[in-house]
């Protein structure tokens, strides 16, 4: 009874058997294939919720990039008008 089986990225079980054929939750307890079923949700939730935060970083980056442009504009904007004033008041 050999049994050949990998897990893919998103937590599945893949492969065959020469017992069970190619199902791969064949010769498991219920227990255990309830277990495995509970942990396979719990790999497919975690992926979902890291591409979640990674979406939601992506945008907090953007703004952030936003912000700092804007801040970047007044404090460039209030400069120019410092040395206007300067320039007027000297001449």
């Amino acid at each position: 009874m050999t049994r050949n089986c990998t897990i893919d990225k998103v937590g599945r079980i893949r492969g065959t058997n020469s017992v069970w054929g190619s199902d791969p939750l064949g010769g498991l307890t219920p227990e255990a294939a309830a277990a495995l079923t509970e942990a396979t949700a719990a790999i497919q939730s975690s992926a979902d919720l890291r591409q979640a935060a990674a979406k939601l970083l992506a945008a907090a980056d953007d703004m952030l990039k936003t912000v700092m442009n804007a801040v970047n504009t007044g404090l460039t904007r209030k400069i120019a008008e410092t040395d206007n004033l300067k320039v007027r008041h000297v001449t």
